[in-house]
């Protein structure tokens, strides 16, 4: 890595700023921020900054949330649903598991269905018409990934998981923060993504060979105003893939 290189990060947990004893939380909302070179990994050509920004979060958390924290099997015949395909993390898991070979069940909304679609989910259940809990598909299904975070998710999911299966929420505390707090699930609670560049690496990869695609939904300018906006738009629940933000001049 060299001066004058492309690069995105996460900035948010797992780490030090510059090596003192401040926690490096999150933040993103600056013009300029200072970041250990340790934790950015290289833009590849071909692909934006505007795509790097909107994988880098959801990616990392779609792709943190299925891999390392469920364990979800590559090149296995795993079934996962993943509650709320039209999001960003949901977006991005339903395409990380197609692709390392899962089979994949997702929840949409009638207004987000021809974009869920085009996802080539195994199957799609519109939750505005079908309680996915119910369907017979998701029987002793083997992980539940909720992005979503409606109340009374976990227990819906326990009563179609297998025994061992896996329940992992980032928006819903119902299942707590102890993992193996459940058993005999393999997993259950809530989880935050972490700053991994080895994850980054592995999704810009995915974007530059065209087998990752990044949807960004609306784009909103660097102001104040831009960031009340983002939030809006954000809390309606109407976004489909990710919104960013962007500034205008760069040096």
């Amino acid at each position: 890595m060299k001066v004058g290189d492309r690069v995105f990060t996460v900035n948010w947990g797992n780490g030090r700023h510059n090596g003192d004893d401040v926690p490096v939380v999150g933040g993103g909302f600056a013009e300029y921020s200072l970041v250990n070179a340790s934790k950015v990994a290289i833009i590849p050509d071909g692909v934006s900054f505007e795509e790097a920004a909107a994988i880098s979060l959801t990616g990392s958390t779609a792709y943190q949330s299925l891999y390392e924290e469920l364990n979800v099997p590559k090149g296995a015949d795993a079934k996962v649903l993943v509650l709320g395909g039209s999001g960003g993390v949901g977006q991005c898991a339903v395409q990380l598991i197609k692709y390392y070979g899962g089979k994949v069940i997702t929840t949409c909304s009638t207004r987000t269905l021809p974009f869920v679609t085009k996802l080539e989910p195994d199957k799609i259940i519109n939750y505005g018409e079908h309680a996915w809990e119910e369907d017979p598909e998701v029987q002793g299904i083997d992980f539940v990934f909720d992005t979503v975070g409606t109340p009374g998710s976990f227990e819906k999911a326990k009563r179609i998981l297998k025994p061992t299966g896996g329940f992992l929420s980032i928006a819903n505390g119902e299942a707590g923060l102890n993992p193996k707090a459940h058993p005999p699930l393999s997993y259950a609670a809530l989880f935050c993504l972490r700053n991994s560049v080895d994850t980054l690496e592995c999704l810009i990869d995915l974007v530059a060979k065209k087998k990752l695609k990044v949807f960004i939904d609306e784009e909103f300018p660097f102001t104040k105003e831009g960031i009340v906006q983002i939030f809006k738009k954000q809390g309606s629940g109407k976004s489909i893939g990710k919104n960013i933000l962007r500034i205008t001049s760069v040096i």
